[in-house]
C-alpha cells in the first residue's frame, strides 16, 4: 500500500525523513477511511502512525486522528505496544497477542526475538505460548485452573473454544475485550444447549 509520506511494511508503518504535516493528516484520513475489519488486522500500522504523530508533531497528533470507531484505550494500547515491540522484532510472529504477552514478560529486544522466534517454530498457540511464559512445564497443554462448581466436560469445551480461535481468528479477536465478549456469547450458548 503506498501512503505518501510513508514506507509501509506487513507489520510496520515507517515515516520518511520529509514527511510533512499534511501527509500525516491525510494517513490519519485513510487509515481511518479503510474498513473497521480490514484495519483491525493493521493494529500495528495504527499505533505506529499514533507514536510518528507524537513524536514529530506533539499534541497536535490527536486533533489529526479520526478514528472515531477505536476508544482511546485501545488506541494507547496500540501506541503502547508498537513503542515496546520493534518492527524488526514484530516481523518475527504473524500474531498480534503473540507479541503483546512477549512485551509483558520480556523487556530485551534480543530476547523477546528469539522467545517469539521458538514459539512460531514449535506452532504454539497464544494460549501455550502463555503458560510457557509463565513458566509451566505442560505449556503444550495447559489446563485452566478450575474453579469450585465447573466441570471437567465445561473445561474442555472452554479450552477447545480458546485453542479455536487461538489458531484461527483473525486478529480483532486478541482484543481481550472482544476476545471476553466472544466467551460470554459462547458460555450462554453452552447454557441454553444444557452444558
Amino acid at each position: 500500500m503506498n501512503i505518501p509520506g510513508f514506507k509501509s511494511e506487513d507489520r510496520a508503518l515507517l515515516a520518511e525523513p520529509t514527511l510533512t504535516r499534511e501527509q500525516y493528516a491525510e494517513a490519519c484520513k485513510f487509515l481511518a477511511s479503510i474498513d473497521i475489519i480490514a484495519r483491525t488486522q493493521m493494529p500495528w500500522w495504527v499505533g505506529d502512525l499514533i507514536n510518528i504523530g507524537e513524536d514529530r508533531f506533539g499534541d497536535d497528533t490527536y486533533q489529526m486522528l479520526e478514528f472515531d470507531d477505536i476508544c482511546k484505550r485501545h488506541l494507547a494500547h496500540r501506541s503502547q505496544l508498537a513503542r515496546k515491540v520493534l518492527p524488526e522484532t514484530r516481523r518475527l510472529t504473524s500474531r498480534w497477542e503473540m507479541a503483546r504477552l512477549a512485551s509483558i514478560k520480556i523487556k530485551d529486544q534480543e530476547k523477546m526475538a528469539e522467545s517469539l522466534r521458538e514459539a512460531e517454530a514449535e506452532g504454539l498457540t497464544a494460549r501455550e505460548y502463555k503458560a510457557k511464559l509463565n513458566g509451566r512445564p505442560n505449556y503444550r497443554n495447559p489446563r485452566p485452573e478450575r474453579s469450585p462448581g465447573r466441570t471437567k466436560k465445561y473445561d474442555k469445551l472452554m479450552a477447545d473454544f480458546d485453542n479455536h480461535f487461538d489458531r484461527n481468528s483473525p486478529n480483532w479477536l486478541a482484543s481481550p475485550s472482544n476476545r471476553e465478549m466472544a466467551r460470554k456469547i459462547y458460555k450462554h450458548a453452552l447454557e441454553v444447549a444444557g452444558l
